[in-house]
């Protein structure tokens, strides 16, 4: 499986190690530095309130937080090329 969808199933269901699985994912992507290296560190931020807010049971800002965390991996995709 991709890097990327990889990642994307991990936003559809984050747990608890599911930051240092993106992280070790990204990893390599990270290491050239730049734009690159900041939007994910964004996106990881953001994967974190994500799962704070699912751990946190507040179910009701959970599409919210997925929608930016996925906007961020885009934004990472694109930078990619």
């Amino acid at each position: 499986m991709e890097t990327f969808q990889k990642l994307e199933v991990l936003l559809d269901t984050p747990g608890l190690n599911a930051v240092e699985e993106a992280s070790a994912l990204l990893h390599p992507l990270r290491e050239t530095g730049g734009p690159r290296a900041e939007a994910i560190d964004h996106f990881i931020l953001d994967f974190m309130t994500l799962i704070f807010v699912v751990e946190a049971g507040f179910e009701h800002f959970c599409p919210a937080a997925r929608k930016l965390a996925r906007t961020r991996l885009a934004l990472i995709k694109m930078l990619r090329r």
